[in-house]
């Protein structure tokens, strides 16, 4: 069993010149490998419901655990801990199943999934696709509903995290028909582009995947993305379902209230 965090250390320059570290981020890169550190386990919004969302439940408190930290002596450039690759794959680790596999919170693996995750949002959402990819080939449930992925970064080539594995699931098709994957890079050119810039420019693929019951799930930093993303949706759904703004914004929280629009910010 193994688990993989997606760090990104905290270090910049105050207004006043000083350098700023992240407490707890510092703490990470520095202790030593095979420590053994305290950590505990919170309940999150990610779970698909695999039926009637009313229905859901969350999951039991946590409980506190250990782990053996197994970092690597350095974070390499992308401010990452580096994972073992596997074939099959890309970084999954699949060395923890079972024959008797179920969908363990990605709900119907037909399900359609909108998934929105700049920068290090992108992790749960990074589980979620191997949940997917892992649950379909073992119980060999034929081809999968589609994901469509939104993913953003500042540049391309410094901070765009697990690039590689995203590109290896574009050509394995794991995105499916109708669905894909668009990437936002807002500091490689002048013009700024975010995630809310790609949903609005493919609204018409968006609102066919909503109109064929699929969930949105938002994850990253809980300052302003979640508010412009769900601006974003709202602005898809007024011009793509033909409602005044009023009407799509209640559209868009409907959505919310029966489990199909999930953020997990922080």
């Amino acid at each position: 069993r193994k688990i993989e965090l997606c760090v990104k250390m905290v270090s910049q320059r105050t207004p006043d010149g000083r350098l700023r570290r992240g407490l707890c981020t510092s703490w990470f890169k520095n202790i030593p490998i095979d420590s053994i550190v305290s950590i505990w386990i919170e309940a999150g919004k990610l779970r698909l419901p695999d039926h009637d969302p009313t229905k859901y439940q969350r999951p039991p408190n946590p409980h506190p655990s250990t782990f053996s930290s197994r970092t690597e002596n350095h974070l390499n450039h992308l401010n990452l801990i580096k994972s073992p690759k596997s074939e099959k794959y890309g970084d999954f680790d699949d060395s923890y199943g079972n024959e008797n596999v179920t969908e363990r919170g990605t709900g119907d693996s037909k399900l359609p999934l909108i998934l929105v995750g700049p920068g290090t949002g992108f992790a749960p959402l990074r589980s979620l696709i191997q949940e997917r990819i892992l649950t379909n080939e073992r119980l060999r449930r034929g081809r999968p509903g589609p994901i469509l992925l939104f993913f953003g970064c500042k540049h391309r080539e410094r901070d765009h995290i697990y690039r590689e594995e995203m590109e290896s699931w574009r050509r394995r098709g794991v995105f499916g028909n109708g669905g894909g994957v668009f990437y936002a890079y807002s500091r490689d050119q002048a013009a700024k582009r975010y995630v809310t810039d790609d949903i609005e420019d493919h609204g018409d693929l968006v609102w066919k995947l909503i109109q064929q019951g699929a969930r949105i799930i938002v994850s990253g930093s809980a300052k302003q993305m979640p508010d412009d993303v769900f601006k974003s949706f709202r602005k898809v759904a007024a011009q793509h379902g033909n409602m005044s703004i009023p009407k799509a914004a209640r559209f868009v929280q409907d959505l919310e209230k029966a489990g199909r629009y999930l953020v997990e910010a922080w």
